[in-house]
């Protein structure tokens, strides 16, 4: 593990599940802590949904271990950018002692 390539910082999001005004559960996000990470892979594309173009970006981030507390379905924001990523998987490695996550954009 090389400390130099964690050069990216994160902003991480965790959900908070309450009741919304009809009763349905609705899912607010709070920041929870900035943490630093290499970003791996960034692959931006375009979606077409019913005529229209949405941007689609996925993105691969490596952190280390002990930010073991992140869990899919969070959110990460790379600082400097107003991008805001879903994390939908997440790799060990454990020789390494880093975590892999496998981001893709939130549409809202």
């Amino acid at each position: 593990m090389i400390a130099g390539r964690l050069r990216y910082r994160l902003k991480t999001f965790c959900p908070v599940v309450g009741e919304g005004p009809f009763g349905v559960a609705d899912a607010e996000y709070t920041e929870h802590k900035s943490i630093r990470a290499e970003r791996v892979k960034y692959s931006p594309s375009a979606k077409f949904e019913l005529h229209e173009v949405y941007p689609d970006y996925k993105v691969t981030y490596r952190i280390r271990s002990a930010h073991s507390f992140i869990k899919e379905g969070w959110r990460v924001m790379e600082m400097g950018s107003s991008i805001l990523l879903e994390v939908r998987n997440i790799i060990p490695d454990i020789q390494r002692g880093m975590l892999t996550l496998e981001c893709e954009k939130v549409n809202e």
